[in-house]
């Protein structure tokens, strides 16, 4: 039989050839199994040393009569103290042979721990002694430098072949709940609990491909894109396989962060790796391409994943596309992908047979959103026919119960678990979305009839569509700094998001000039320094400068805008929004409501006020911002949120000295933790929005904050009609300004 030294060696090398990464991928897939079935082998010789070991130990001692009262104590003693140098100086021994100098530390400790523990029970040990023997024992582990991921690997594998083999039904439940548990802290966006629990697993190598899995949605849940891909690379350096739902959890954390081009990037990987994508990668990566609006790359996943995936769309992915086509004018594209969904539609009807092949497309054919993304391009466009007709026939598939039982079923296909409080919020949110179409088609109905009672010159309408596009200011969520003439190329090429060159396109000699004037005004309000000259934009940059922060799709900023525009004393506004189609949302919204007192700015809000805004707003306002938990505040989770203490110095920056932020959120845990967040960043509440009953520097109040707070116009929004529907009435909401003014 081999010496442990030399088993030991062959371990280390079997563990090297995994970790190395030289038989990762399927081709290698059975050179991985023999190494593991080499590496149990060496666990059960190692596991037989010892168990000769320790039972030759008894026999030598077994007839000596054992010492009994106070001689017996000071006997056991005195072999426990033997007994624990010989286990130390044979693990120093092992160790050094295999060379982890930094795991025969860490196995000192525990073997101290162990002997210690053990004179205590016979000797008994005084409160104090414990608390100073405590003390001792946590400064010297944490003077002790950390051991290294080779050594931390080493000392697990080494814990686990000197260990008796885990019972394969006891390892699989204990990885089930282990799942479960990692799965529910991620839902929770609790990324410290679950990352110590995920690292005790990893220690004592009960992980597997799934366990992964929970720990990349965990970072992706609270917005740490480079933790997903850190242990991303870790479950391939450790010799596992990333299957789909690894690529796809990666892909989604990309998105999120509006890294969409390195999402393009992983989808080649997983090609080369032979991982075959399905319909949750394509609607994952289309709802990011919709988020940055990446129209081009959207169209080149869609066509690849039907052509060289065999992945059918479904009606969410005909939808994102067509939202996309929308954002950018591109009406003869949209117009000929809504001919062929409502062909495939005739041809199931005259044959049945092809209703599971042309189901996506069936699907899609009878969604209102299609037929509404395409008459707002068209009225944008000054199309009134298209349009005219784009909104009859979204109209058409607004039917209230078979809309509702379309949602009921989409749903139920796509999201096959979650209990009843699931399927309650899903059939909310179903009558919520009804209630959102059938509101935008009444709206651009009405439009559409206006403009053409009016019998409008259709240059008169695209030079409001152009006056708008010198107000709109497009950062893009993954934006990096650029120099100032870098930013103004920058600024006026986002504009094609928005179909600026589309639009440009309709424009006859006479109008020209129009698209040359708009870049001209985009380019001009960016300053030597990178700052932007807001006030530049309007019509009337004597008025006073108003932002709302985390705009959604405007309605509450247009609704101020268009009602301090009647007003003698009126101001000017921004809506700053990081989404790009939510910026397109307050775009339209600028036009619709003809509100040359408008701004929009697209972007990430911390990296805009930081780098590019001046010293220049009187207010700033921010509605239902989103919590980093939806059932708690700041305290039990480590989601990404915006307002941080950090972000309210940088806001207090932004405004001038006589300035005031006003907050309305309807989570009141939330709002208990921005008052105590905004309170330390040097901000007190405004007087007329104070409590004598409430503690601390700002008050947190219960209702609406009135027109003296800038609430002048009433006005919803796409969030508190959904919280409305759910019967979510009550608001809470605090007005402050910086203690110092």
């Amino acid at each position: 039989m081999s010496t442990k030294a030399e088993l030991m060696r062959r371990l280390e090398g079997h563990v090297a050839r995994l970790e190395g990464g030289e038989l990762s991928g399927d081709a290698h897939k059975r050179a991985r199994k023999r190494i593991m079935a080499k590496i149990g082998a060496i666990k059960r010789e190692l596991s037989q040393c010892q168990d000769e070991k320790t039972s030759a130990a008894p026999v030598a001692t077994s007839r000596a009569p054992r010492p009994t009262g106070d001689a017996g104590r000071a006997e056991r003693t005195k072999a426990i103290g033997v007994k624990s140098e010989q286990t130390a100086n044979r693990a120093d021994d092992m160790d050094v042979e295999s060379g982890g100098h930094g795991v025969a530390a860490e196995r000192k400790r525990a073997i101290k721990g162990v002997e210690s523990s053990m004179k205590q029970k016979i000797h008994g040990e005084s409160s104090e002694r414990k608390g100073k023997r405590r003390k001792l024992d946590l400064e010297r582990a944490t003077s002790q430098p950390a051991p290294t991921d080779s050594e931390a690997t080493m000392l697990s594998l080494e814990m686990a072949a000197l260990a008796p083999p885990m019972d394969k039904a006891k390892r699989k439940k204990k990885l089930k709940h282990l799942n479960a548990q990692l799965s529910q802290l991620a839902q929770r966006k609790q990324l410290a609990a679950a990352l110590k629990a995920f690292t005790k697993a990893e220690k004592s190598g009960l992980v597997d491909a799934h366990t992964y899995a929970n720990m990349m949605n965990a970072y992706v849940r609270c917005g740490d894109v480079n933790g997903c891909s850190e242990m991303f690379a870790r479950l391939r350096k450790r010799g596992l396989t990333p299957g789909v739902v690894h690529f796809t959890v990666h892909l989604k954390g990309l998105c999120e962060a509006g890294r969409v081009q390195e999402a393009a990037k992983t989808l080649a990987v997983m090609s080369t790796a032979g991982v075959v994508p399905n319909l949750r990668t394509l609607n994952t990566f289309l709802r990011g391409c919709v988020r940055a609006g990446e129209t081009t790359l959207a169209e080149t996943a869609f066509s690849k994943f039907r052509s060289v995936w065999n992945v059918e769309p479904d009606a969410s992915s005909y939808e994102a596309l067509g939202t996309l086509l929308s954002q950018e004018l591109q009406l003869s594209e949209h117009l000929e992908l809504i001919r062929q969904l409502r062909a495939a539609v005739d041809t199931v009807a005259s044959n049945s047979t092809l209703a599971k092949a042309l189901g996506g497309e069936v699907d899609a054919a009878s969604n209102p959103a299609m037929y509404l993304a395409c008459a707002r391009a068209a009225t944008l466009l000054g199309e009134w026919d298209i349009a005219t007709t784009a909104v009859a026939m979204a109209r058409g598939e607004l039917d209230h119960d078979r809309f509702l039982r379309r949602q009921h079923e989409s749903s139920d296909a796509t999201n096959s678990s979650g209990g009843r409080e699931r399927a309650r919020s899903m059939r909310q949110f179903a009558r919520h979305r009804l209630e959102e179409l059938k509101r935008e088609a009444d709206f651009l109905e009405s439009y559409i009839v206006a403009e053409a009672k009016a019998a409008e010159n259709p240059s008169t309408h695209l030079s409001r569509l152009f006056s708008t596009y010198r107000r709109v200011l497009h950062f893009g969520q993954a934006y990096t700094p650029l120099d100032p003439a870098a930013l103004a190329t920058h600024l006026v090429g986002e504009l094609n998001r928005f179909g600026f060159a589309r639009a440009a396109k309709s424009l006859d000699v006479k109008l020209a000039k129009l698209a040359e004037d708009v870049e001209s005004s985009v380019a001009n309000c960016v300053g030597v320094d990178g700052r932007l000259d807001l006030c530049a934009l309007f019509p009337h940059s004597e008025l006073p400068l108003k932002l709302e922060l985390c705009a959604g799709s405007g309605e509450w900023a247009a609704a101020q805008a268009a009602g301090d525009a009647s007003r003698k004393k009126g101001a000017n506004w921004v809506a700053l929004e990081l989404r790009t189609d939510r910026v397109h949302d307050c775009f339209t919204h600028a036009v619709f409501g003809r509100l040359e007192n408008l701004a929009v700015i697209g972007g990430d809000a911390a990296a805009i006020l930081e780098s590019h805004m001046p010293r220049c707003a009187h207010s700033i306002y921010i509605n239902h911002p989103e919590p980093p938990e939806r059932t708690g505040g700041v305290d039990d989770s480590e989601g990404h949120h915006l307002l941080t203490s950090k972000f309210f110095t940088v806001m207090k920056q932004v405004l001038l000295s006589t300035g005031q932020i006003t907050l309305v959120t309807d989570n009141l845990a939330y709002g208990k933790s921005l008052a105590l967040t905004a309170s330390a960043a040097g901000f007190r509440s405004v007087e007329g929005a104070q409590s004598e009953d409430y503690p601390g520097a700002v008050h947190l109040l219960e209702g609406l904050p009135g027109p003296d707070f800038g609430h002048s116009t009433e006005a919803s929004s796409y969030f508190d009609r959904l919280w409305n529907e759910g019967n979510k009435v009550t608001r809470y909401w605090f007005a402050v300004m910086p203690s110092d003014t």
